[in-house]
């Protein structure tokens, strides 16, 4: 049987503990790409199942909050309070996608009433103090002017 020298040895230990490092790395790098990928289904699943529970029943509102919103809000602050065992990126991710999904409704509301001239916007901007949107087919380019800014602007 052949004989390693000291040189060998050391050589072949110190291949090892690289070897052992880069698995660590590998190991701790795949555990937080599996992470990413659960966050993003959970924040993606929440805004589906917002959307799937708009299509299906008459309103998501409680005392005319929009569900969708006190559901972000709520599993941000239990996420924040520490409420169960590692469930904090849980919470938060579903916390995210509820606030998208609203984020995503209200949009949708405002857009499609400033284009179609339906001024049932009232719902979502009546917190702003906006009473009415202009319709979009009714302006042209120098209509939102006032004439101290046609003025202003002919220096």
């Amino acid at each position: 049987m052949p004989k390693a020298s000291l040189a060998q040895v050391s050589k072949l230990k110190t291949r090892l503990e690289r070897l052992q490092k880069s698995t660590r790395k590998l190991r701790q790098k795949a555990g937080e790409t599996v992470s990413s990928l659960i966050n993003t289904a959970e924040i993606g699943g929440t805004a589906f199942v917002w959307g799937y529970a708009k299509s299906k029943l008459d309103t998501t509102e409680v005392q005319g909050i929009p569900g969708e919103l006190i559901a972000a809000v709520s599993a941000h602050a239990l996420s924040i309070m520490g409420v169960g065992q590692n469930m904090e990126p849980h919470l938060k991710a579903i916390g995210d996608g509820s606030l998208a999904a609203w984020a995503y409704q209200t949009g949708l509301g405002m857009g499609g009433a400033r284009t179609s001239g339906d001024y049932l916007a009232g719902d979502y901007l009546a917190g702003a103090g906006i009473e009415e949107l202009p319709r979009a087919d009714d302006m042209t380019a120098g209509d939102a002017l006032t004439e101290d800014d046609l003025a202003y602007l002919e220096l």
